[in-house]
C-alpha cells in the first residue's frame, strides 16, 4: 500500500516509556510524508514526554473520561489514515469509529478486529520496542526507513530550572543516578540491594549518587540514602514534570535502573544506562548492540523474562542478583566508556 496520506493520526494513549518509543515510528513517517499533517493522540502525564517534538504537529490530550466526545472529535478532524500502536479496547474504538479511510494496527492482538489494514510482525523484525514499530510501518510501503532512538527535547527554561534545584558537583565528579522503582514488583530489585550497590561505588570511586522517584516513591529513595549513611548520596528534588525529571537525569554520567519508565528518559536525552532485567525481556526495551545502553539479568533461571506481574518463584530473578554482580557490570560499562 501505497497513499500520499495528508492527515494522520497516530495513537498511544500511555505509559511514558510506551510513549517515548513511538516517537522514533513518527520521526520516519514525518521522514516518508513530509508535507502531511502528523497529530498525536496520548494521555496525561504521557503528553509531556512529547513536548517540543518537531515532527509532530498536534498533541492531543485525550480525556478517558469523556470517550464519546473525543469519538466526535477526531471524526471532525477528518484522519485519512489513523494508526493505533497501542492496540487496547479504548484505542481500538477509537481507531473503528474515527471515520478514516485507513485504520491500521497489530494483526497479533485481540484488537485487530478495528483495523482495515493489519501490521503484521516481520519475521526479521527488531525486537526492541521502538524499532519493532517502525518495522510494522513497512505495511505502508515506505521509501525511508531508518531506526532513530527515542529524544526528549528538553527546554532551556527546564535545563536552568535544573541548574538552580540540583546540587552543585565538582567539574570531575562522576554523577551516578539510580532509579530504584518501578509499577510492577517483578521488576523491583530489593532496596537493600541498591543501598550495597551504592556502598561498593562510593568506596572505590569520586562519585555522587542521585536517586530518582516518582508519586508516592520518596520514602524508598529516603531510605537507601538513610542505609548508605554518605554525603555523596542523595534524593533528586521533586520534578513537578518529566521535563523537569529529563534535565536533572541529564546531569547524570549513567543511570543505573529497574526496567521503568524513567530508564527510557534516560535513553532519550542520551545518558548510558545500565538496565536491571528480571521478568522483563532486555531485548524488547533496549537498544540493539549498543554499548551506551546495557543490561544485567540471571540468564541461568529458567522462569527469566516470565513477563509476569506475580511470582511463584520467591522473586528469585531479582534476590539472587547480587550487587556484586551489578557492580562489576557497571564498573566494566564505565571503564569501556571512559566515564
Amino acid at each position: 500500500m501505497t497513499s500520499n496520506f495528508e492527515n494522520i493520526l497516530i495513537i498511544q494513549l500511555k505509559r511514558i516509556g510506551d510513549v517515548l518509543l513511538t516517537t522514533p515510528a513518527i520521526e520516519v513517517l514525518r521522514k516518508n510524508f513530509p508535507n502531511s499533517k502528523i497529530d498525536f493522540l496520548v494521555e496525561k502525564p504521557s503528553n509531556e514526554t512529547v513536548l517540543g517534538i518537531p515532527y509532530i504537529n498536534d498533541v492531543l490530550v485525550y480525556d478517558k473520561k469523556k470517550p464519546i466526545e473525543w469519538i466526535f472529535k477526531i471524526r471532525k478532524k477528518k484522519y485519512d489514515l489513523v494508526i493505533d500502536f497501542l492496540s487496547n479496547p479504548r484505542s481500538a474504538l477509537i481507531t473503528a469509529l474515527s471515520g478514516a479511510k485507513t485504520k491500521a494496527g497489530p494483526q497479533y492482538t485481540s484488537s485487530s478486529w478495528a483495523y482495515n489494514l493489519k501490521l503484521e510482525k516481520l519475521k526479521d523484525s527488531n525486537p526492541y520496542n521502538a524499532f519493532h514499530k517502525i518495522d510494522l510501518l513497512k505495511a505502508l510501503n515506505l521509501k525511508k526507513i531508518f531506526y532513530p532512538y527515542p529524544k526528549i527535547y528538553i527546554t532551556p527554561q527546564d535545563l536552568e530550572w535544573a541548574e538552580k534545584n540540583i546540587v552543585k558537583f565538582k567539574q570531575n565528579d562522576l554523577i551516578i543516578g539510580f532509579s530504584p522503582t518501578s509499577r510492577r514488583k517483578t521488576r523491583i530489585w530489593p532496596a537493600e540491594y541498591f543501598s550495597a550497590l551504592a556502598k561498593l561505588i562510593l568506596s572505590n570511586f569520586n562519585s555522587k549518587i542521585i536517586l530518582f522517584w516518582g508519586p508516592g516513591e520518596k520514602p524508598l529513595a529516603d531510605k537507601i540514602v538513610r542505609d548508605v549513611n554518605h554525603p555523596s548520596i542523595f534524593v533528586s528534588p521533586e520534578t513537578p514534570t518529566i521535563m523537569k525529571l529529563a534535565s536533572i537525569i541529564k546531569k547524570t554520567n549513567i543511570f543505573v535502573s529497574n526496567c521503568n519508565g524513567t530508564k527510557h528518559i534516560a535513553q532519550a536525552v542520551d545518558i548510558p544506562t545500565l538496565a536491571i532485567h528480571s521478568s522483563s525481556s532486555p531485548e524488547a526495551w533496549n537498544p540493539p548492540d549498543d554499548p551506551r545502553h546495557q543490561s544485567i539479568r540471571l540468564d541461568n533461571l529458567e522462569c527469566i523474562a516470565c513477563a509476569k506481574n506475580t511470582c511463584n518463584n520467591n522473586l528469585k530473578c531479582l534476590t539472587d542478583l547480587k550487587p556484586e554482580i551489578v557492580y562489576n557490570k557497571l564498573t566494566d560499562m564505565l571503564k569501556k566508556l571512559q566515564l
